[in-house]
């Protein structure tokens, strides 16, 4: 019963947004999809007919981690490519989150303030629409916190919990590169369970060895984002300015906005933020020695040191920030005198006041635009099919993923280069189409190949057009004789 009251905040904002579609910038719920159907097909992993550009790495990796694609697949070979499915599966992983956050900090503590903190989190994750999309990210929360209950005991860890803990921190790491701060986290706790540590340190190295034979398996030029995390010491300390700036919006939408009112969310943000050094000296006192607390440490240090930051990847942590903001209150109060068992005895409702808050604020809070909804898209889709079933078609398009997932087209997105750079990779994948048009996206300004559409009008002829929308066959692109 008790657990039920953290998922419930959850399940009712759910409930209000199950409707809502994904917003326009969401894609990688597409690859997903597209890598799953491969899985379903008998297709090579990576013929999903995502066209990747190294141009524009930010679109999305050539191939996702496989893990959340292996858990879709059962759906997709059932029910095909929908959207349902994966919203079941996400919202399912979002309450199996929430019921192992609160186990897990109810170990610890006591059972409202680990209740709490889990009410606030699926709240808050879910006034940032968490569950609009198929995204890992949940999949991975749900792995997260499930493996600090089997790795957490107070009893030695047996050779029998070792194997379970290595096979779900696999699978986890398999859902997302994020996982590997496991590893790092092992051999910290080994430093600090001594009595566990040759099976923690056998644990550690195994995943280490798995690790290295994967690399060169896979490919380095497989793994997403590593050559921006090696560009070296002075980029990537410069780079701490703009993640702060993420990070620090995603710790104040950790904190929740209770209200409708800016100044009084701030005054609360505020509060919140000098309560959390507090609340963490209870945290690490209680949690410090455990794999949660050195799991915590080190995906800090991970997502501090990233190549690429964006504010869910603190999602993992949004437990141990309620829990912290709870506990540095609790702490407080009970250092004002005579009424402190008064207000002690309040805070649970007010925790409770905070979550009921957020929840109804929630519901008023507008969407980032849906894409898929749109008319002129929808148009735009039925188009694509149709000419698809005429002649092969190889497309530019500014949400590629989401178009080869509706139109089964293969797809590039936008990209920055010089107009002979556009030629040779346009070449390079045998681009048949352009479609130009706005979605509301932000994307990298595309001046070489307006530039080289000026100048070559011969070889982009415009077929069709619709809303926004307007759409080029690409004739020879071969180099021009000089003088034509």
């Amino acid at each position: 019963m008790w657990l039920s009251l953290g998922v419930l905040p959850f399940a009712i904002l759910a409930a209000f947004h199950w409707s809502i579609l994904p917003f326009r910038e969401a894609g990688d719920y597409a690859q997903y999809l597209l890598h799953a159907k491969a899985l379903v097909e008998g297709r090579g992993y990576d013929d999903i007919g995502y066209l990747y550009t190294p141009f524009n790495i930010m679109i999305g990796p050539r191939v996702q981690p496989p893990g959340w694609p292996l858990m879709l697949a059962p759906g997709v070979a059932l029910f095909g490519t929908g959207l349902l499915f994966p919203k079941i599966l996400v919202t399912l992983c979002m309450a199996a989150f929430l019921v192992a956050a609160s186990l897990r900090l109810g170990r610890n503590d006591a059972r409202w303030i680990a209740v709490a903190s889990a009410a606030a989190v699926g709240v808050g994750l879910e006034a940032s629409f968490a569950t609009n999309s198929a995204l890992s990210d949940l999949p991975f929360l749900a792995l997260f916190w499930a493996l600090t209950l089997i790795g957490d005991t107070d009893k030695p860890i047996t050779w029998g919990r070792t194997l379970a803990i290595f096979a779900l921190g696999s699978f986890m790491m398999s859902v997302r590169i994020a996982g590997v701060a496991l590893v790092p986290a092992v051999f910290l706790l080994a430093l600090v369970r001594p009595r566990d540590r040759a099976k923690l340190l056998v644990l550690g190295a195994t995943w280490v060895a798995l690790g290295l034979v994967a690399l060169l398996v896979v490919g380095l030029d497989h793994v997403p984002f590593l050559k921006v995390a090696l560009r070296g010491p002075a980029v990537i300390f410069g780079r701490f300015a703009s993640i702060f700036v993420t990070y620090r919006f995603g710790l104040l939408e950790s904190l929740l906005y209770p209200t409708p009112w800016d100044l009084v969310n701030d005054a609360w943000h505020a509060l919140g933020l000098l309560l959390l050094p507090i609340g963490a000296w209870d945290f690490f006192r209680r949690y410090g020695r455990s794999l949660l607390g050195c799991l915590v440490v080190c995906y800090v240090l991970l997502v501090a040191s990233a190549p690429v930051a964006d504010q869910r990847y603190l999602w993992p942590l949004w437990p141990v920030v309620a829990y912290t903001a709870l506990a540095g209150a609790r702490r407080g109060l009970s250092w004002i005198p005579r009424v402190s068992g008064v207000l002690l005895r309040a805070l649970p409702w007010g925790a409770a006041a905070l979550v009921a808050g957020t929840l109804f604020t929630a519901q008023q809070r507008e969407g980032r635009g849906e894409m898929l909804t749109r008319s002129d898209v929808q148009t735009l889709f039925d188009w694509v099919r149709t000419e698809k079933a005429r002649q092969p078609m190889r497309a530019v398009f500014i949400s590629p993923r989401v178009l080869t997932l509706e139109t089964g087209v293969p797809a590039m997105g936008y990209f920055r280069a010089q107009p002979p750079q556009v030629t040779l990779e346009f070449q390079r994948v045998g681009i048949t189409h352009v479609i130009l048009g706005d979605v509301g996206l932000p994307h990298p300004p595309i001046d070489g190949l307006r530039t080289l559409m000026a100048e070559r009008p011969q070889s982009f002829e415009q077929v069709y057009e619709t809303g926004d929308f307007r759409v080029f066959r690409v004739h020879d692109l071969s180099p021009q004789a000089p003088g034509s």
